[in-house]
């Protein structure tokens, strides 16, 4: 089900938007968008791609400082879903 929900996220205007918005951003960086925007913690992402939290844990604020929103009291999953509107 997350496969198939990441696939139409790709496609659909979030993917889009988050893909003009910085073009700077990583295809990993935007499969991670996806899952954060998911509602999936590090941890289930780190599980889910098989890869170490940590790893996770640095593309989220890599993904921040691409944002602008690195430094700055803002939560990332509320960031990623107003990108949907």
């Amino acid at each position: 089900d997350i496969l198939l929900n990441n696939i139409e996220e790709l496609t659909s205007t979030f993917g889009n938007r988050l893909k003009r918005m910085e073009s700077k951003l990583a295809p990993r960086e935007v499969e991670i968008c996806n899952l954060i925007k998911s509602g999936l913690t590090s941890k289930e992402i780190a599980e889910f791609l098989n890869i170490n939290l940590r790893t996770v844990e640095g593309h989220r604020n890599h993904i921040r400082k691409k944002l602008g929103i690195a430094h700055k009291d803002i939560n990332l999953i509320v960031y990623l879903q107003t990108l949907i509107h």
